[in-house]
């Protein structure tokens, strides 16, 4: 049994990924925590801390949810029972597979099955086994680029990768509509030397009114020189679990605003360069004025309470995001959270929980 200390030459992602090669080669066996901890030879209790912070799951988790995808697959392609594919997915019983079937693909095994459109809930996991760190987001920020159209092929890698925040996928329809995005300079991307680690697409929503006809809610969101509010509306928001405490989320955020807002320096809300607007010298006037000065950010994500959710709703209203109505998009609920200026929490963001959402 190796221990913390005797597998100190061995890199986390290197530990988990031998531990998704096991699970991914037993999916249809009865797996726990044990079996894979013997497998690897390695302490269960160290072993269940590391995959928990380099996937961001448990790894009874991580397998249900491969199981899941997996029982999905074969609804749709295959003409097996139902009765059967529950048992290849380690369910003792059809109700016990349809009750977790539903509760995470909201529809019930049989209903999946008569729309023939198969979308995983979960691939498998491929890791960075060397991923860059940054202590601040304002480090990421810098990093963030306009994607281009050679960035296609590793910003899909990376949509497979974080699929859970997606509850709908058609790769053609996707890529088509990410074209449009880059064709706009309106996605962007993060990498670590050539793995996409985060992605962005979005548009905006500019409300053109002229300064006497505004109402007091306009005027408040828009400059002293009567320039036009702009709500930012995020389409995708993607980061890759291995980096999901390291502030990714933030730095797109204030990627977006300074693109999109004129703002000079739109990470002057992050790391060290963080200023209080009450102790700002000169007029009284800070980066952070720009931030709060026009529109609005808004996603859509998980509603309260789906057990589908892997922390996007928690990490969007960790940064300071509000519900605001439900939605229901391919069939699926969810809802849209708004960031007002003054709402925004970057300069607390831990990245304790990284991984995020939006759809395209």
């Amino acid at each position: 049994m190796r221990t913390q200390k005797e597998s100190g030459k061995e890199t986390c992602p290197a530990i988990c990924g031998e531990v998704i090669d096991f699970i991914e080669g037993h999916l249809t066996e009865d797996l726990d925590l044990d079996m894979v901890a013997d497998a690897v030879h390695y302490s269960k209790y160290h072993l269940h801390r590391l995959f928990v912070n380099e996937v961001g799951l448990t790894i009874h988790d991580y397998v249900q949810r491969r199981r899941l995808t997996e029982a999905a697959r074969l609804l749709v392609f295959s003409d097996k029972p139902i009765l059967e594919i529950a048992l290849l997915a380690g369910y003792e019983s059809q109700q016990a597979f349809t009750s977790i079937f539903k509760e995470m693909y909201k529809k019930t095994p049989g209903q999946y099955r008569e729309d023939e459109v198969f979308y995983p809930l979960q691939l498998r996991f491929v890791l960075n086994e060397n991923p860059a760190k940054f202590g601040e987001a304002s480090d990421w920020k810098r990093r963030i680029t306009v994607a281009e159209e050679n960035d296609v092929s590793g910003w899909m890698e990376l949509v497979r990768l974080v699929i859970d925040g997606f509850p709908y996928l058609d790769e053609e329809q996707y890529v088509a509509r990410l074209r449009e995005y880059i064709g706009r300079g309106q996605a962007l991307i993060l990498k670590d030397g050539d793995t996409a680690i985060g992605i962005m697409a979005f548009h905006e929503e500019k409300e053109c009114h002229s300064p006497a006809v505004r109402t007091r809610s306009q005027s408040e969101q828009s400059g002293s020189d009567g320039s036009a509010a702009c709500n930012r509306v995020v389409d995708f928001l993607g980061v890759h679990p291995q980096y999901k405490k390291q502030g990714i989320t933030e730095a797109f955020l204030a990627k977006l605003w300074e693109m999109t807002s004129g703002a000079k320096r739109a990470d002057g809300m992050l790391g060290d360069e963080k200023r209080n607007v009450k102790n700002a010298p000169g007029d009284g006037t800070s980066n952070a004025d720009n931030w709060n000065g026009k529109g609005i950010v808004t996603v859509t994500t998980f509603r309260d309470g789906d057990k589908a959710d892997t922390g996007y709703r928690e990490m969007f209203q960790r940064l300071g995001f509000a519900e605001a109505e439900l939605l229901v998009e391919f069939g699926y609920p969810t809802q849209r959270l708004v960031l007002q200026g003054e709402s925004w929490k970057g300069d607390e963001g831990d990245g304790k929980s990284e991984k995020s959402d939006g759809k395209l």
